[in-house]
This record gives C-alpha cells, structure tokens and sequence, in this order.
C-alpha cells in the first residue's frame, strides 16, 4: 500500500546515550551544546517492548517482542580554551520471536563520540570531531545507510578542523573528513562498503554582530571496494550564518556540486545542493533543532549509480517539571535513486515518527516509554514497508 507522507520531517531524541550524539546530517551548522559542562556520568537501562516488522519486510512482516538493555557514558567540559564533549552507548537487543533472515539471536549496538578543540591564541583555534557507530537499524540523522534494514553495520566518522581569524572581520576554516561504512555478511556483500575523503576550505566574513557570509569550497574521493564505482566530487556553496536572537541561530548553504565517476560507463552529473539547519534553546527546558539536506547522496541500493534526495529532521525535548520531560522527533526522506543507462529511476518517500516520556521515579531513577512509527512509499513494492515500536523501560544514573 502506497504511503502518503508529510513534506517535513523528525529525527528522534532516542538514540543509545545522552552523550553519544550523531553528527545530524553530517554536521550541518553548529553544536550549540558543544560547551555545556557535565560532569563524568553512567546510565545503566533496560526496556522491554514489541517490535511489528523488525526486518521492515513489505509483504512478510513478522512481529515479535524484544528486550533490550545497555550502559552509556557521558562527560562535557565548559572551558572556554579546550572543551571537550564525550558519549559512549553499548546495547543489546534479543527478539524473543525466531525472525526471518536474522542470523544472529542478539543484536548488538554501540556508539562512540569525541568532540574537543583548542584555541591556542585569540587567532587560531584547532579541533576534531570523532564519531564511530556499530549498529542494525538506519539512521536518518546521518543518511549513510539504507533506509530499510539490511544488516549491522560499521560506520565511521572523523573531522579534523583549523580556523584562523585573519582580521577582524575575516577567518578561514581548512577542513579534513574522512568517513566509511562497512557492512556484516549479507545480500548487499560488499557492493555498498567504501571510505571517503573530503578536504574544505571556507571563508567566512563577518557583515554584522548577527550576520556572516560563507564561500566553501568541498573536493571529496570516495573509494568503493568493488569497481567502477570510485567517483571524485566538486562542491560550491555560498551561504549565511545568522543569529536571529539569543536562543535562535540559523546555517544556510546552497551551490552545486559536480560529480564525476572513474568509469566511463557510469553517468558523470551536476546537481544543486542545499543545507540548512535552525537551532533553538528557547529555555534551559526547552531545545529544538531542525535540520534539512537537498543534494547527492551514495544510493546504498546496488543496481544504482548515486541517490538524489531531500532530508530533513526536527527533534525537541521539553521538561515539564523537575519529575516529566517529553521528548518527539518527525523524520522524512525523499530519495530519487538514478539508474543511469542500466535502468530505470525509482523514487522513494521515508517517515518516521516518534514520541518518549521521561519520568523521575527517584533521585536518580527514570522510567521511560517511547513509540515510533516507519514507513517507506516505493516505485519498486518489494521496499515498501510499515513499521510500529513500542517500549517501557526503567535506567539509573550515577
């Protein structure tokens, strides 16, 4: 059945550990929580639930119940000349029900993250943004995986970054990200695993105290382990940094980027490109982040050349009291996959819907509940799929 989908989108709050953000839409804008001190902390879970399509099958959906447990970590330093944000997250998650195609009873789910930077001088400050994530679910907020589930998956991240302030008005930002994705045994064998490279140079002019224009310029490599699929990339952007008041900041990027492919027998292509991303801490209880992506992407769908697509992701929590906090996320993907001369175009919508409360029970005790809602619209039946996920869950934190 065809699915009729919003032409918005939420990323859900949940995730593995409070500490172990993703780099959302490969880190489009700013982390504003980059220099919020926490103090070193452990949280120790376990949720049970019911899970109606585990394998997000179109016509063989096999619901069962599950149980899932696992320990994260977490620790923020607000100094203003080296601060460093870390997350762990390690899981485990037991279907209770015999599901077809999983070879393995347990599915294990790990996460790790390191942001930190220095400024040496008033001038010149240095960093580095890690991310390493080993887990069998799609993520939309990092748009590197298939967005039905195939297999676990290995997928790296790191941004090794220098900005300079040239004058007062002028800086420069040099950029080297490296990135990769590997998946276990499975249909999609090796045809979909590579690694990437991408070195950036962006400008940066700062117009007012709310105002700063951007010129980037992105050369990226991607090497597939299976030919012809390697390709070199070309993107320009020009863009705006706007502070729209003490809780709401702004990022915008638009150009293009030109894509040309090692082989001959594969399509080269130029395509516009847009990025964006609204961040708002409207209170110490209140935090909205909402962030969008218009431009080529690798297809993770073997039997086609890239992937045309739109992502956007709006995620906000909320503490209503010192006890209940709410937390909701709205995700949509739009994805043209392009045959080339080998076959025909299909087009794809993605929505996925969640809503989780928090409830202090003790002083450091919370009891937890979330639902989730997926479904995926497709040209080719055999990808569509619904999917329903419920849970209730009890976690410490020390």
């Amino acid at each position: 059945m065809k699915l009729k989908v919003l032409p918005i989108a939420l990323l859900t709050s949940a995730g593995l550990g409070a500490g172990a953000n993703a780099q959302g839409l490969l880190s489009i804008g700013s982390d504003d929580d980059f220099y919020s001190a926490l103090p070193f902390t452990t949280s120790i879970g376990v949720s049970a639930g019911w899970d109606s399509n585990p394998n997000s099958s179109a016509d063989n959906a096999q619901d069962s119940s599950y149980i899932q447990g696992g320990v994260d970590m977490a620790y923020g330093s607000a100094s203003k000349t080296t601060p460093v944000k870390f997350g762990l997250g390690v899981s485990g998650l037991y279907y209770f029900d015999d599901i077809q195609g999983q070879e393995n009873d347990v599915l294990y789910n790990a996460r790790l993250s390191l942001n930190v930077s220095h400024s040496y001088d008033r001038r010149l400050v240095v960093g580095n943004n890690f991310y390493l994530t080993y887990e069998s679910q799609p993520d939309y907020s990092i748009g590197a995986a298939d967005q039905s589930r195939l297999d676990q998956y290995l997928y790296g991240y790191n941004s090794l970054w220098a900005s300079y302030e040239l004058s007062r008005r002028f800086s420069a930002i040099t950029r080297y990200t490296v990135s990769g994705i590997r998946y276990d045994e499975s249909y999609v064998g090796d045809f979909e695993d590579r690694f990437t490279q991408m070195f950036g140079e962006e400008l940066r002019y700062m117009w007012d105290r709310r105002n700063t224009l951007v010129a980037e310029y992105r050369f990226t490599y991607t090497d597939y382990d299976t030919a012809p699929r390697d390709y070199t990339q070309n993107t320009f952007l020009l863009g705006l940094d706007h502070d729209f008041s003490r809780t709401l900041t702004g990022s915008f990027r638009g150009g293009a980027e030109i894509r040309d492919w090692d082989s001959d027998l594969l399509d080269d292509s130029t395509e516009p490109y847009f990025e964006a991303s609204l961040r708002s801490r409207v209170s110490e209880r209140t935090e909205i982040v909402w962030l969008n992506r218009v431009g080529l992407e690798d297809a993770e769908l073997t039997g086609f050349e890239d992937r045309y697509a739109y992502r956007s992701s709006l995620s906000a929590s909320h503490a209503i009291n010192s006890k209940l906090r709410v937390h909701g996320g709205l995700s949509y993907v739009y994805s043209d996959f392009q045959g080339g001369d080998f076959r025909s175009d299909v087009t794809e919508n993605l929505v996925s819907v969640s809503v989780g409360l928090g409830y202090r029970l003790f002083n450091n005790v919370d009891l937890t509940t979330d639902y989730t809602y997926t479904g995926v619209s497709s040209d080719e039946e055999f990808r569509e799929y619904d999917r329903n996920r419920v849970s209730l869950g009890l976690s410490a934190t020390f």
